[in-house]
């Protein structure tokens, strides 16, 4: 998990420094046998007040392409890390580890 900690404060996700909650960092065994870590956000998640959005009208989104000249493909790595989050968002989400207090800086996925 400490190779994961470190590339996520390289990569900007988090950053070191402080936060008003901290929530426990905990290992997951993914189904290829390899650890993934997770915030426990659940004690966050059930007092989060959800802004939901209604699923795009696939007919509508087709309509609006069948106008453009050009498409791309992109792969992005940790594509739920690559929304900013909200600043006054951003003190409720940090973990704690041993070398100290990340707040996260982007959503992440196991956040609701």
């Amino acid at each position: 998990m400490e190779k994961d900690i470190q590339s996520m404060i390289y990569m900007g996700i988090v950053t070191r420094g402080d936060g008003e909650y901290a929530f426990p960092l905990v290992a997951l065994r993914k189904p290829d046998g390899t650890l993934r870590h997770c915030e426990d956000l659940r004690k966050l998640n059930q007092v989060t007040k959800v802004d939901a959005k209604p699923i795009p009208d696939q007919e509508e989104i087709f309509a609006k392409l069948s106008k453009d000249l050009f498409f791309s493909k992109i792969d992005l790595s940790k594509g739920y890390w690559q929304v900013p989050m909200d600043e006054k968002s951003k003190k409720y989400v940090s973990f704690i580890t041993h070398g100290g207090l990340l707040p996260i800086r982007n959503y992440a996925f196991w956040l609701s």
